[in-house]
């Protein structure tokens, strides 16, 4: 049962809708499989009296990540909006030990898990390049409210649809003119490019240690939708992302010359797309001080900054940060610091930045030991360094579509050298 909820949940998280429950609201149909998935494996693990845990220095990181976060509520000013972000993470994150578990029991299962995620990202691409090329013949508007008016309210559920439409950023300019990004039924276009990138790299390493041009073809949909977002953080993100991945590659083990091929093609055609004017200007912009998202990130970055300096340790507590610089603002609102790092060292301190960066250090070790003899570890690095690489300008922790996939990469890193052949 655990093993098909799993399958269940990562082939429709890009299709989530929202399931309405009396004084807590909307929730999210990924969390009531997550929760009961884990239930469950608490139960067997009750009734088997053991499970198989991951390396040690692993289970410290994370588990002191997720310990510090709930203690925060002991010196969050607000302990009410320190609550739910606990129970975000504490309702994803055990995850890891599930599936860790499944795969050290059943190898081959964790294939599959990888194979469904890319099967089910795949299809919110297709959906989302399908959009964008609608809008060229329906028009920006017509498409536009489609995906407002018709399908946000049913995936997303009432309330979070009308939170999308009071801070929308679903439309672009570029060059003087509106586009509708490529975001399928995401509710942002950085969570799109974060799972795109993310499941992108998922399938170029499927079709590296399967063989499968099945794969490549998968990848490059998933790329393509990832570009098409439009998103800055996103498009340095890939860019950061593939060149590990290229070098981890030219300095590891050797790659079947049809899948060198293969891959060649992909990659030269995506950067023929990344060229192109649209894409390469949004791009350069990143770098423009004096782009109006630029400046006002900065500004963030700032505030945020003189936070955690005045609350260097233990930061403000998990959830406090809008509470704390926009006392007036209603705690629904997406505002945060704009950045991974800072956000957390706002609210969990320097302690809590100084664990998650040891969670991706034990990562980064994991690959370097395993680049020569492991053909998942340079897409497993490339998809670790898009997220990294993004993430210094968004926060894509309490998303989750993102914070899903990201923990079967946790998993995926704890099986490299130790997988059995796929």
């Amino acid at each position: 049962m655990i093993y098909f909820l799993s399958l269940l949940l990562l082939l429709t998280l890009p299709f989530q809708f929202a399931i309405p429950f009396p004084w807590v609201g909307d929730v999210p149909l990924a969390r009531i499989i997550a929760a009961t998935i884990i239930g469950l494996f608490l139960i067997r693990a009750l009734f088997r009296r053991s499970f198989r845990l991951p390396e040690p220095v692993f289970v410290g990181l994370i588990g002191s990540f997720l310990f510090l976060s709930l203690a925060s509520v002991f010196w969050a000013s607000r302990y009410d909006l320190a609550i739910p972000k606990i129970v975000f993470f504490l309702n994803l994150f055990p995850l890891v030990f599930v599936w860790h578990d499944l795969s050290e029991r059943h190898p081959e299962k964790l294939r599959s898990l990888c194979f469904v995620t890319a099967i089910g990202a795949a299809g919110a691409a297709i959906i989302a390049i399908a959009f964008f090329v609608a809008q060229f013949f329906f028009g920006v508007s017509t498409t536009y409210h489609f995906v407002l008016d018709r399908a946000f309210p049913f995936f997303l559920g009432h309330d979070f649809s009308v939170l999308v439409r009071e801070y929308p950023s679903l439309l672009v300019n570029l060059g003087g003119e509106t586009v509708l990004r490529a975001t399928a039924l995401f509710p942002d276009p950085h969570v799109a490019a974060y799972f795109f990138g993310l499941s992108g790299f998922l399938a170029l390493g499927l079709s590296r240690v399967c063989g499968r041009p099945v794969y490549l073809w998968l990848a490059a949909i998933l790329f393509l939708a990832d570009l098409l977002t439009f998103s800055r953080g996103g498009l340095v993100g890939l860019l950061a992302g593939s060149a590990v991945s290229i070098i981890i590659i030219a300095s590891g083990s050797s790659w079947p010359i049809k899948i060198q091929l293969r891959t060649a093609i992909l990659g030269g055609t995506m950067l023929l797309v990344f060229l192109s004017p649209p894409v390469l200007n949004r791009f350069l912009t990143s770098f423009s001080f004096t782009d109006t998202s630029s400046t006002e990130r900065i500004m963030l970055w700032k505030e945020a900054v003189g936070i955690i300096k005045e609350n260097p340790g233990l930061g403000l507590g998990l959830g406090n940060y809008l509470s704390t610089v926009r006392p007036l603002y209603d705690p629904e609102a997406p505002f945060y610091a704009h950045s991974l790092y800072l956000d957390i060292a706002a609210e969990i301190g320097l302690l809590g930045l100084s664990l998650l960066f040891g969670v991706f250090f034990w990562i980064g070790r994991r690959v370097a030991l395993t680049r020569r003899s492991d053909l998942l570890a340079a897409p497993l690095a490339g998809a670790v360094t898009l997220y990294l690489a993004h993430s210094f300008v968004e926060t894509p922790i309490y998303s989750i579509h993102v914070t899903i996939v990201l923990v079967l990469y946790f998993v995926l890193a704890l099986s490299l050298g130790r997988r059995p052949a796929w």
